[in-house]
């Protein structure tokens, strides 16, 4: 039971100081975008080759962020660990997930990814292998080479909330550093 405890301290202190870096990432964001079309000129600065789709089977569906966001922060650790090795933290595949819940309740996530040297096919048996090692059906993970990167930018950003007083809602974009803890 007191270890019970002291894990739940510890997953809520790492939870609190990753909102903390959250809140800041979202203020800086804040203040340097002023509107759309900013943000999506900063989205086309990083020239993302690949977009990911990540869905979660009925049995991981969750309405709340934190959970998911784990989910994700698992995927993609998984996914990483396959397509570089061991010290993939130490030279990651940068990338920037959005986070939308469309129609439902629950969360999934588009991505935009910056393959460097790593080829579609690369990426693609990286992310099987991570799918399969987690269990998750790889019919709900979907990656794409980018063909119209503004289009996709404008998609991505569909469900993020620019205000009239030219500010906008950055709680649903996450960088990779953010989502990992990844100083830069």
């Amino acid at each position: 039971m007191i270890i019970k405890n002291i894990f739940y301290k510890i997953y809520n202190y790492l939870q609190n100081i990753l909102n903390h870096k959250m809140s800041n990432i979202s203020k800086c964001l804040l203040h340097q975008n002023n509107n759309k079309n900013d943000v999506i000129d900063w989205l086309l600065s990083f020239n993302h080759t690949h977009f990911l789709t990540v869905q979660f089977p009925n049995n991981m569906k969750t309405e709340d962020s934190a959970v998911s966001q784990d989910y994700l922060r698992k995927l993609m650790a998984k996914f990483e660990s396959f397509l570089i090795g061991r010290h993939w933290n130490k030279k990651h595949l940068p990338f920037i997930a959005f986070a939308e819940k469309g129609k439902g309740s629950s969360w999934h996530y588009h991505l935009l990814i910056n393959s460097g040297k790593y080829t579609t096919n690369q990426l693609q048996t990286a992310l099987d292998k991570a799918s399969h090692q987690l269990n998750l059906p790889t019919e709900l993970i979907c990656l794409e080479e980018i063909t119209n990167p503004e289009r996709l930018c404008t998609y991505c950003l569909k469900e993020v909330s620019f205000y009239q007083n030219n500010k906008i809602d950055t709680n649903r974009i996450i960088s990779s550093s953010i989502l990992f803890c990844l100083e830069k």
